[in-house]
């Protein structure tokens, strides 16, 4: 599954074969667009919930999503993980996020040891998204 799949999110799926393959969108649009891809579309609005979300038992996901425009808290991520209580553990979550989290550097090297240090708060609800994943 694909969680987010925009332009992306089509390209990851192009890129795994498309078999099997199903895409977390939000519009009536981009389900159509999906579906002439052949990818299997699943519609989802983030915003408000996401009950009902087809069994992720076993599967890889791939989070692409970007955060909510506001705020510090990523409740997209939140309602995500809320929908994954009914519908299975997945294999592993694939998240997509930002060095933003580490704030700047500098031009200084990143990795995951450098601690974290966001700025912004579009960093702060990237930090959030990946806290909710760790916990």
């Amino acid at each position: 599954m694909i969680a987010g799949c925009g332009y992306v999110g089509r390209r990851l799926a192009e890129s795994l074969g498309k078999t099997g393959i199903s895409g977390l969108v939000r519009s009536e649009e981009s389900s159509r667009e999906l579906a002439g891809m052949g990818i299997t579309p699943v519609r989802c609005d983030l915003g408000r919930t996401a009950v009902g979300l087809p069994s992720t038992r076993g599967t890889d996901i791939y989070y692409l999503l970007p955060p909510p425009k506001t705020g510090v808290v990523d409740s997209f991520m939140e309602n995500f993980l809320q929908g994954l209580e009914g519908s299975g553990p997945p294999r592993r979550i694939v998240y997509l996020g930002t060095t933003g989290v580490y704030g700047d550097c500098r031009g200084e090297w990143v990795d995951e040891s450098t601690p974290v240090n966001p700025k912004a708060d579009r960093a702060l609800r990237r930090l959030d998204a990946e806290q909710q994943l760790q916990a």
